[in-house]
């Protein structure tokens, strides 16, 4: 016994007939399919292409128009450090009195307000400020009205170090 179908003696009989030329119209009916499903293929890969770079390309100019422009001005950093830095005593004279430090701790203040809303350089406000406390008063210590959030947060810092080393001591 075999795997293989018996052919059909009528199947000749029964097929339609064929032109002269069929094969000729099939190759030429194949390859024209052919090219045309590659020519949609190519047009659909080059318009998604061209989509993704328009996207790509709105996306960038919308954040080149959203971005805020940088400060026109920026403090030069030497006048901004001798600003911060108290002048130098001289060996023979005494230190300045509490007066003195007092107007340091306040225009270190201000220096650490400039840095922070015009520069936005929060490290070198955090100097500023941590420089501006320990030159200060205990008044300048306490919360104010007008402080920043950093100056806040700084505040608040040094409260708990000295809440937790009274409760450790």
């Amino acid at each position: 016994m075999t795997n293989t179908p018996e052919r059909d003696p009528l199947e000749e009989l029964l097929a339609p007939p064929q032109p002269a030329g069929a094969e000729v119209l099939r190759q030429t009916v194949l390859t024209t399919t052919t090219r045309r499903l590659l020519r949609r293929r190519w047009l659909r890969r080059a318009a998604l292409t061209t989509a993704l770079a328009a996207c790509f390309a709105a996306g960038m100019l919308a954040m080149r128009l959203l971005t805020p422009a940088a400060p026109q001005t920026t403090p030069d950093q030497e006048s901004v450090q001798r600003r911060q830095e108290p002048p130098p005593v001289p060996r023979n004279e005494t230190p300045a009195p509490p007066e003195r430090e007092a107007d340091v701790a306040a225009v270190l203040l201000r220096v650490g307000d400039r840095y922070l809303n015009e520069g936005g350089d929060p490290e070198a406000a955090l100097r500023c400020y941590t420089r501006a406390l320990n030159a200060g008063s205990e008044d300048d210590a306490k919360f104010s009205p007008d402080d920043n959030w950093l100056l806040m947060a700084i505040k608040n810092a040094r409260e708990k170090e000295a809440r937790h080393a009274n409760n450790d001591g």
